[in-house]
């Protein structure tokens, strides 16, 4: 079978189940040498999962990411930038306030402290203790202040909102908020919305944050 032949049938065997395993794309290749595969796989734009130890793929235009360049088949995770630690450098180098171990575990979906402590000792990225967590923040001096700024900004109105609404909650409903603003978000949208991420956070939970924050509210009804 010519080259492009095998190829074109890889890909259409990829499109029809969406995500698949290595085992799944020797069978279609017929072959036991992942590198025969990659050699087919290297004319189309995949992704390798990673979470699951990379095990999964699927193709770039199958997979629709968040603003944060992350999409999940299931509890299949694939990322814009790659592998785990590419993607995690990514989060805490954009994220407005630096992130959390719980911020990225929540997001990811994975556990990350071991990747985080390769990330700090290979100076990618950098941390700093903050109200009792170790914060982790871009290795760029100038970024990782400003981040430091926003997150102290963030947290002191947050000590007036009842405990059992997180920190990490508190900034993923503004964050939310923020995506929606041209449309002038409803607290309902952002927990539908937040849910969607894979975030079930209450509608309630989020009217006493848009309260706290004196965001504007409207009622499913309202025009």
């Amino acid at each position: 079978m010519p080259k492009i032949d095998a190829q074109k049938k890889l890909e259409n065997f990829i499109k029809n189940r969406r995500v698949v395993e290595m085992r799944d794309l020797f069978e279609v290749v017929q072959t036991n040498s992942r590198m025969t595969v990659f050699r087919r796989l290297s004319g189309v734009e995949y992704l390798c999962s990673y979470t699951h130890a990379g095990r999964y793929y699927t193709l770039f235009d199958i997979a629709r990411f968040d603003s944060d360049g992350i999409w999940f088949y299931d509890d299949i995770g694939f990322s814009l930038n790659g592998s785990l630690k590419k993607t995690v450098t990514y989060l805490v180098d954009n994220g407005d306030g630096g992130k959390f171990h719980s911020d990225l575990q929540r997001q990811l979906r994975v556990r990350v402290h071991n990747v985080l402590l390769d990330l700090v000792r290979s100076k990618q990225i950098k941390r700093t203790k903050f109200e009792g967590q170790f914060l982790y923040l871009s290795s760029d001096k100038a970024r990782s202040t400003k981040q430091i700024e926003q997150r102290d900004k963030l947290s002191k109105p947050l000590r007036r909102i009842p405990v059992f609404i997180t920190e990490s909650i508190v900034i993923e409903i503004l964050a939310e908020v923020i995506r929606q603003s041209k449309r002038h978000p409803r607290a309902d949208q952002v927990a539908s919305a937040l849910a969607i991420r894979g975030l079930p956070i209450a509608e309630k939970d989020v009217m006493t944050v848009f309260d706290h924050y004196d965001i504007e509210k409207k009622t499913p009804d309202s025009h």
